[in-house]
C-alpha cells in the first residue's frame, strides 16, 4: 500500500510530504530500522525523538507539527491529525487486520436441519471432530 492509500483514509488536518512512498511498512518510531518507506506515529510527550528522525513518514499532532518548525525538522513525511495514536491505531485496524466475511458456512458444518438460520449474518468453521 502506498503513503497517498494512507493519506486519503484517515485524512490529515495537513501534510508535509517531502518524499512519495509506494510501499508503507508500519513502525516504531524509534526503531533504529525506521526509514523513507516506515511510517509511524509521536506523542506529544515524545517529541524530543523526532529530533533522531531522517526520513520515512509520521502521524502527529499540531503541537508536533510546531515542535517540527520550531526545530527545522524537513527530512521526513508529517501527517497532521488531532489524535496520532488513535489514527495509526485506525490504519492498521483498517488495512492489516483481516475480517471475517459473514455468509461462510465450512462445507464440512454439521447444522441439524431443524435450525434457522440468516446465513448472512453467521461464519460457521469446519467440523474438525475425528
Amino acid at each position: 500500500m502506498d503513503l497517498k492509500t494512507i493519506v486519503d483514509f484517515i485524512q490529515p488536518l495537513d501534510t508535509f510530504i517531502t518524499t512519495e512512498v509506494e510501499k508503507v511498512v508500519f513502525k516504531s518510531i524509534d526503531d533504529n530500522g525506521f526509514d523513507d518507506n516506515s511510517i509511524g506515529w509521536c506523542s506529544d510527550k515524545n517529541l524530543e525523538i523526532l529530533l533522531t528522525i531522517n526520513s520515512g513518514t509520521v502521524i502527529l499532532s499540531e503541537v508536533g507539527k510546531e515542535y517540527c518548525t520550531t526545530n527545522g525538522l524537513t527530512t521526513f513525511n508529517k501527517l497532521v491529525v488531532e489524535k496520532p495514536r488513535k489514527s495509526f491505531a485506525a490504519i492498521l485496524n483498517h488495512f492489516l487486520i483481516k475480517k471475517e466475511v459473514f455468509g461462510t458456512i465450512a462445507s464440512s458444518a454439521l447444522i441439524d436441519a431443524s435450525v434457522t438460520l440468516d446465513k448472512s449474518t453467521v461464519i460457521i468453521g469446519a467440523n474438525d471432530l475425528r
